[in-house]
């Protein structure tokens, strides 16, 4: 395998990774105006927020197992439509009830893909020190959306204090795929 493809293929298990982790939080930050537009009670708002971290939990193990058995690289193919037409549907979800449905879907792709990103940088990355580098670059990844000063470092390029470097980025992401926040 080409060292280039290598770096390729880290720089697209390393984005669908923090996509996985963004939409772990993301919704915080949306919740206020669903509410609004979707007319939701206090137990929809719940398992809006809910479905998706619960769902994904409950199949991750799983799910794991599974990758083994059928192979990383397919089961990490098999989840990206999963969670692409997920993320469409909880995008344009007419009701609280369809989009905690699509929360729940999305979590199913989640999990198909979660656990075979790290399988596949340990066999993409066959050289000591590259693997220690990709691996780092994959674990910062996924800690970018959790410790949100260093997403609003890294996106705005200024030193904001953490609350509100989280908001922006948490905004722009959630303006981007729901219609619903663009009024």
């Amino acid at each position: 395998m080409h060292a280039q493809n290598r770096w390729l293929i880290l720089v697209m298990i390393s984005s669908a990774l923090f996509l996985i982790i963004t939409d772990m939080t993301v919704l915080y930050t949306a919740l206020p105006r669903l509410t609004l537009a979707l007319d939701a009670t206090a137990s929809q708002k719940l398992w809006i927020v809910n479905a998706y971290p619960l769902v994904v939990a409950g199949l991750l193990p799983g799910a794991g197992m599974l990758s083994d058995r059928l192979g990383h690289k397919n089961m990490f193919i098999a989840g990206l439509p999963v969670f692409a037409l997920a993320s469409l549907c909880a995008a344009f979800s007419p009701s609280a009830q369809w989009l905690i449905a699509a929360r729940a879907f999305l979590a199913v792709g989640a999990a198909m893909m979660m656990p075979a990103t790290l399988s596949i940088v340990r066999h993409v990355f066959t050289d000591e020190r590259e693997r220690a580098l990709a691996i780092g670059i994959w674990a910062g990844s996924a800690w970018a959306r959790r410790r949100r000063s260093l997403t609003g470092l890294f996106l705005v390029g200024s030193s904001i204090s953490d609350q509100r470097a989280g908001s922006d980025a948490g905004t722009a992401l959630g303006m981007l795929f729901d219609p619903t926040m663009r009024r």
